[in-house]
């Protein structure tokens, strides 16, 4: 063999002994970017509740009013039998967290309207850390709270927003876009090991509401 040919297979072997160093070195960062992701998620899917309840806020009374209608007043006193006796509601246990939309300024206050009196009866006070289009930051900051680990929340929002809101939670198809017409409806997401599953249950809280 000449020694050009030498040379040659020589720098080859090196060559191939870089690549599989290089394939090495990305395996094991890959591997410890997958662990460090693990140590990541672990606390969130341990903080996670075992039950959320989102509302869309109760009626209004239309045009640029930010406040609740006759008609969503009634409703927001109703919810506080709904969200203390209502079977699949309170599977978990009544509710230890209620959050509601921020009011932008001179925005609407119907979402926090609507959790007051439910707010008064369970003695829990209204959050409101995040505005309606903040929903992702929202559902951070509920995930990430060892406090409601297996308990059940409730949100009061935009029904623009709630199935993205749901979306965000985990829930896997999209629901589909929330019809305007319809206050009288509630999403409940459920944890489990399958991951999150959404339920649409009807309200029925007052005359004309959805029967199923």
């Amino acid at each position: 063999m000449s020694k050009g040919n030498a040379e040659s297979k020589s720098s080859s072997s090196h060559r191939g002994g870089s690549a599989l160093q290089v394939l090495s070195l990305k395996t094991l960062v890959m591997k410890r970017l997958s662990f460090l992701l693990l140590l990541i998620a672990a606390p969130l899917a341990r903080s996670q509740p075992r039950e959320v309840i989102i509302i869309r806020h109760a009626e209004e009374p239309g045009g640029n009013a930010i406040h609740l209608s006759a008609r969503g007043q009634r409703r927001a006193e109703a919810l506080v039998g709904f969200f203390q006796t209502n079977s699949i509601v309170t599977q978990y246990g009544v509710p230890v967290a209620l959050f509601a939309a921020r009011p932008t300024p001179n925005g609407s206050r119907r979402s926090e309207e609507t959790l007051i009196p439910t707010s008064r009866a369970l003695g829990e006070p209204i959050r409101q850390p995040f505005t309606q289009g903040e929903y992702s930051a929202l559902v951070r900051r509920i995930l990430g709270n060892p406090a409601f680990k297996g308990k059940t929340v409730v949100i009061a929002w935009t029904h623009t927003y709630i199935p993205r809101l749901a979306v965000a939670f985990g829930v896997s198809p999209s629901p589909p876009p929330w019809n305007s017409s319809v206050y009288d409806r509630a999403f409940v997401l459920t944890s489990s090991r399958r991951g999150v599953m959404l339920r649409s249950i009807p309200q029925h809280l007052l005359p004309g509401d959805s029967k199923r």
